[in-house]
């Protein structure tokens, strides 16, 4: 059964799919202006200014949204703290911080209002006021304009969820700044609508539309992992890096599992108790012993030890854009002279 955020979501993608396949369509000229009345029709192609325009509104569609879908994504996990009744004090510190900035903000709600609807602080704060938020005009307050894929990592790590998604397919959301430079310039009046559609062909912007969506739709999925799992409370150091390294390995091994090969076993084994994590290759191969580790992580005095990698972008990028901190990461594979040359924690 498919949650409320996904059925919202389903139902704007696929009217964003019926227009893009109405610009291909256009532009193979297999649809025309109808003219006249039905005793006297006249025909007429598309003017060629009309079509740019009709494009460059695909932009504004596109961005329409993505930024419906992380509005709702951010209300619908306050919704949960709300069913939930969860404590101020049991979520996560980022969470906490923003609850704070709402209560303050006396545009989203004044103090008698805040008073009047608090009676046990610890619970009642964070349902009055994301009470409040759920209001039609302070949900616009949420975002303006300014969503993109670099905004999104930052709400993730806020939040907590995951912001990652399968390069091959998202591009990891890079086609939202497209969408959102466009869609300021157009608001703002820098550009006309012809300008912004006069190099844009309808096979681009389907492209673009399916990646935006497969993008949007994994960002969803994190995100129902994420409340699902209550990701959102106050958790220690530990158990938070632990999740991050497992969820990083699963990917890997779930994108590594889409082109298989059949005499290969990929592995995954995660040993919390001991904080030790693989991922790694086995099998026979043309009569040949096949074992290898692509990745082994593990966790000593609270960071992350990087012992084996060899993966083509680096788990320790991955671990950054997860929110782990530089300083929480040794490059174990490196020798101690060499880690004072990183970014990285040396031990």
């Amino acid at each position: 059964m498919r949650s409320t955020l996904f059925e919202d979501f389903d139902k704007r993608a696929q009217e964003v799919r019926r227009y893009f396949i109405f610009l291909k369509n256009l532009e193979k000229g297999s649809i025309q202006l109808s003219l006249g009345n039905a005793n006297n029709p006249k025909i007429k192609p598309i003017n060629e200014d009309l079509e740019k325009t009709l494009k460059a509104t695909g932009y504004l569609l596109l961005y329409n949204l993505v930024e419906s879908t992380m509005r709702n994504a951010i209300v619908t996990i306050f919704d949960e703290l709300k069913t939930q009744r969860v404590s101020f004090d049991k979520v996560r510190e980022e969470i906490r911080k923003i609850i704070i900035n709402y209560v303050r903000d006396k545009d989203i709600q004044t103090t008698d209002d805040l008073l009047l609807g608090l009676r046990n602080i610890s619970v009642d704060i964070v349902s009055v006021t994301f009470d409040t938020l759920g209001k039609k005009e302070n949900k616009n307050r949420l975002f303006s304009g300014n969503v993109d894929s670099k905004r999104i990592e930052e709400i993730a790590k806020i939040y907590g969820f995951s912001s990652t998604t399968n390069k091959d397919k998202t591009r990891r959301g890079n086609d939202l700044l497209t969408i959102k430079t466009n869609r300021n310039d157009l608001a703002h009046g820098f550009k006309s609508f012809e300008e912004v559609g006069r190099n844009a062909t309808a096979d681009e912007l389907l492209k673009i539309q399916k990646r935006v969506i497969c993008y949007l739709r994994e960002i969803l999925e994190n995100i129902e992992t994420y409340i699902s799992n209550q990701e959102y409370f106050q958790m220690d150091k530990l158990t938070h890096h632990q999740n991050i390294i497992k969820q990083i390995l699963t990917e890997y091994e779930r994108i590594s599992a889409q082109v298989p090969d059949p005499d290969i076993d990929e592995v995954l084994m995660f040993d919390d108790q001991r904080s030790q994590y693989l991922w790694f290759n086995i099998g026979w191969k043309n009569n040949k012993r096949v074992k290898s580790i692509s990745v082994y992580v593990r966790i000593k005095n609270e960071k992350i030890y990087i012992e084996e990698d060899w993966t083509e972008e680096g788990i320790a990028t991955k671990l950054l854009r997860e929110g782990v901190p530089k300083e929480d990461i040794v490059l174990a594979f490196h020798d101690p002279e060499t880690r004072k040359l990183t970014k990285f924690a040396v031990a």
